[in-house]
């Protein structure tokens, strides 16, 4: 009696056993497929605020200013996950980058670079990019964001 139960339980265990993997793997695309839906609204929201700043009345030019930051922040986000995709980033990529014009300036390799390890920074790189960034929280004086500029005081 027992035998006979195990033989109709054991296969029925068994195959749902099999089964796991497959929904394991459907929940995982659903929070990936998820997540770029949420990445997407959270762009489009992004871009909302920027169209606002630029459209808004007021002192000429402020929205434009502000539009320049939310902008920065929005290609910081997307340079992150650019990297964070990349299956081998080290500063070889970087360079690659720059010169397939990827990246388009030395600020923006500053931020990527930014996201290397220090041991993925090869030491003759340290003293180039020093050089190229300086203190890379300031600003130029002549920049238009610059706390430093001489038409803000």
């Amino acid at each position: 009696m027992i035998s006979e139960a195990a033989d109709i339980w054991v296969p029925l265990l068994a195959a749902s056993l099999g089964m796991l993997p497959y929904f394991l793997e459907r929940h995982r695309r659903q929070r990936i497929e998820d997540n770029q839906r949420r990445r997407a609204w959270a762009e489009i929201s992004k871009i909302q605020g920027l169209m606002s700043d630029i459209e808004r009345d007021g002192e000429p030019g402020s929205g434009a200013l502000q539009a320049i930051g939310k902008l920065s922040i929005i290609l910081r986000d997307l340079l992150h996950e650019a990297c964070t995709l990349e299956p081998k980033l080290n500063y070889a990529v970087v360079q690659k980058w720059r010169a397939s014009g990827r990246l388009a300036s030395d600020w923006q390799e500053q931020l990527v670079v930014q996201l290397l390890h220090d041991d993925e920074i090869p030491a003759t790189a340290v003293d180039r990019l020093r050089a190229l960034y300086g203190d890379g929280d300031e600003l130029a004086e002549a920049h238009p964001m610059s706390a430093r500029r001489e038409d803000q005081q």
